[in-house]
């Protein structure tokens, strides 16, 4: 009896054991299942650092729209943010972008919300003021989460990247630099207000001395015509009457009074 349970156990034991790699051959079902149902979101969570998550919050992009500008021309640089609806990022009013000079109405900020997030543009007009291969410093732009109380949550900095581009010299224009044609030439006048008052004064007198000569003439011309000139002198008159008294009897025949009269005449 005790032999015949032995050769029992052996039999049950070997049927076991020729089971056990059939199992194992057939493909298992169960771990594929596992990985499935593992949650990967969860999973990359974990495997995340809180400061790469702070990092990641906020997305930020940059381009320069001249990438190669010439010396004295303005540069547009475009940032764009973008971050949760939960956020709230502060871009610096008056960055420091040098070597570049930023221009007083440089900033312009686009703002635009979708239920992914909110998008926001940014452009800052520069002019280049250096020559060769320049470079924007990274600028610092923080930003906090927002809680549900209206404090300020996780908080974090993002950088916008650096741009570089090759500012070119005026003389390394594509198109010919010619020179500006020169202005017509102008004569050069002075204004000698002494000399103008004399000659003033001497074209006013010799005026009034021609008016003065000419109405003088036209006075004495009008003054010979009312005066008749007599056509015989008065002594050939005077001595014609004394003949006419002589010879004519007039002395014999008259009386005295009337001879003393004629010859007063």
């Amino acid at each position: 009896m005790r032999l015949l349970l032995i050769g029992v156990s052996l039999v049950l034991l070997a049927g076991l054991g020729l089971s056990v790699p059939a199992v194992a051959q057939t493909p298992p079902p169960a771990p594929a299942r596992q990985v499935v149902a593992t949650p990967q979101p969860v999973a990359a969570a974990t495997d995340v650092s809180p400061t790469a998550a702070k990092a990641s919050a906020v997305q930020v992009t940059a381009k320069v729209l001249q990438p190669e500008p010439i010396f004295g021309s303005t540069v547009d640089l475009q940032v764009t943010l973008r971050y949760p609806k939960g956020y709230r990022v502060f871009f610096p009013g008056r960055p420091d972008v040098r070597p570049f000079l930023l221009l007083p109405d440089a900033g312009k900020s686009e703002r635009t919300e979708t239920p992914e997030g909110v998008t926001e543009t940014i452009s800052l007009r520069m002019v280049a003021a250096r020559v060769g291969l320049q470079k924007t410093p990274a600028l610092e732009v923080p930003w906090h989460a927002v809680t549900s109380s209206g404090g300020a949550g996780e908080s974090g900095v993002a950088l916008v990247p650096a741009q570089r581009m090759v500012v070119r010299s005026q003389f390394a224009a594509e198109t010919d630099i010619k020179p500006a044609p020169l202005p017509l030439p102008k004569p050069l006048i002075e204004d000698n207000t002494p000399l103008q008052i004399g000659l003033l004064l001497l074209a006013a007198m010799g005026i009034a001395a021609a008016l003065t000569w000419l109405g003088v003439r036209i006075a004495d011309r009008r003054a010979a015509l009312r005066v008749q000139k007599p056509t015989t002198p008065p002594h050939v008159t005077a001595l014609q009457r004394l003949s006419e008294l002589v010879h004519g009897g007039t002395l014999e025949s008259a009386e005295p009074r009337e001879v003393y009269a004629s010859l007063s005449e």
